[in-house]
């Protein structure tokens, strides 16, 4: 697969950052991203996922520059779902988030 050169040029930093990225491993992560899009989609404002720390997340809820909610969110409050296999590709999109997060934040 060839990457568009906004592509190589996102790519490029990140292995400025972590040279262990591979160019499949940024392709994944690319990918996954954008298919996120399918499980999460907001009109009319954003989401803003911050994963600041391993304990928790913080969700907010932005609309014209104001925070309509904003909740953190413990890793140890999960709920049980019963349908694991069907998580399986939010899993991975979620995985390969944090890895590019990880790597651009340690580095």
């Amino acid at each position: 697969m060839k990457l568009t050169s906004k592509q190589q040029q996102i790519f490029d930093k990140i292995k400025i950052v972590d040279n262990d990225w591979a160019e499949k491993d940024f392709i994944k992560c690319w990918n996954d991203i954008l298919d996120l899009n399918k499980f999460v989609s907001v009109s009319q404002g954003k989401l803003v996922l911050e994963f600041d720390d391993a304990s928790s997340v913080i969700i907010k809820f932005v609309q014209d520059n104001k925070t309509l909610l904003e909740e953190r969110i413990y890793w140890n409050e999960k709920i049980a779902v019963t349908l694991e296999e069907k998580n399986n590709e939010v899993k991975q999109a979620a995985q390969s988030i944090k890895m590019l997060a990880d790597s651009i934040i340690n580095s």
